[in-house]
């Protein structure tokens, strides 16, 4: 690093030594402070220390791949969805828990990168700190959102399964969670503790929230059909490959890595359920109905013919 005097043209060069990977954050003390004229609080660098080069390179084109399968992730249910002309076994508490989500972290991105307000609220709280986010932060969950929304509105337009509706408990959660980011945009103007950026904050942990529980609605539907039938698989497969990735990428750059790890928990049971627990199952039905249709076929039977019943109570 090379210290420069911008009055007479001096520089110097400074070597600085670390002790661990990561980022380190060099930070300017002056003694007195009148040899200065910047505040040394405002006056700060960040440096990135990597032990090998390809291991950002590496980062990078994992960062890109898992961004592109995310991105797909969201067409296999679509189109599935229109084969079928149905969306009967598609949860629509999945749905209604992943819109709120999606489009609660485009809000939270959108804020910190285009509202010039909120984004000197964070540097006031946090001055040493570089804002990361960038335009695909903001594309990113927009697309998310408007693929949610059409499957939404298939679900509107396609054949239903009976009584297939958001659930009480998913309408009284979703519920909370909007009327809480309600009555913070009217707490933020008359409070003065409370920032904008506050609330992006609570969005950001509603978005959590929602990530750790948005896909158990979609496992118990499955459960409870016996089938995963109206679920693509390819949408797993994909957010699996994602999320994959995404860990994978977060440990080679030392992050947090705790969302990828989730995401790919949840894909794991998708896969059990598909591909082990109900691979034979492919009509999708429920105990009850399979009850009734079984019944409803020895009925059947019995009236056609002595011959026919015999051979109805032969098979079983």
């Amino acid at each position: 690093m090379e210290l420069c005097d911008s009055s007479d043209g001096d520089s110097w060069d400074i070597q600085i030594n670390t002790t661990h990977n990561g980022r380190a954050t060099v930070s300017l003390k002056a003694s007195p402070s009148e040899l200065v004229e910047t505040n040394p609080h405002e006056a700060f660098c960040l440096v990135s220390v990597v032990t090998d080069p390809a291991i950002t390179v590496a980062g990078d084109v994992l960062g890109w791949i898992y961004t592109i399968a995310w991105d797909i992730s969201f067409l296999p249910q679509i189109v599935h969805n229109w084969r079928r002309k149905s969306v009967d076994g598609l949860s629509f508490d999945f749905l209604t828990f992943n819109f709120i989500g999606f489009f609660s972290y485009f809000i939270f991105n959108m804020g910190l990168y285009w509202l010039h307000e909120i984004r000197n609220e964070y540097f006031q709280r946090h001055p040493t700190r570089l804002l990361h986010v960038r335009l695909n932060d903001v594309i990113f969950p927009l697309y998310a959102v408007l693929c949610t929304a059409f499957q939404i509105l298939q679900c509107f337009l396609l054949h239903r399964g009976p009584g297939q509706r958001v659930s009480t408990t998913c309408r009284v959660i979703s519920g909370l969670m909007v009327m809480s980011a309600v009555v913070g945009c009217i707490l933020v103007p008359v409070v003065d503790s409370l920032l904008w950026l506050d609330l992006l904050y609570w969005l950001s942990y509603l978005k959590l929230a929602i990530t750790c529980i948005k896909y158990t609605p979609q496992l118990w539907e499955n459960y409870r059909r016996q089938s995963t039938e109206g679920w693509s698989i390819w949408q797993v497969i994909l957010d699996f490959t994602g999320g994959s990735l995404s860990l994978l990428q977060m440990f080679l750059l030392a992050g947090n890595y705790g969302l990828g790890l989730l995401s790919v928990f949840f894909d794991i049971f998708f896969f059990i359920q598909h591909y082990c627990l109900y691979r034979n199952s492919g009509h999708g039905k429920t105990s009850e109905e399979k009850t009734s249709i079984v019944s409803l076929e020895k009925n059947t039977k019995g009236i056609d013919s002595p011959a026919s019943e015999l051979h109805a109570n032969t098979h079983m």
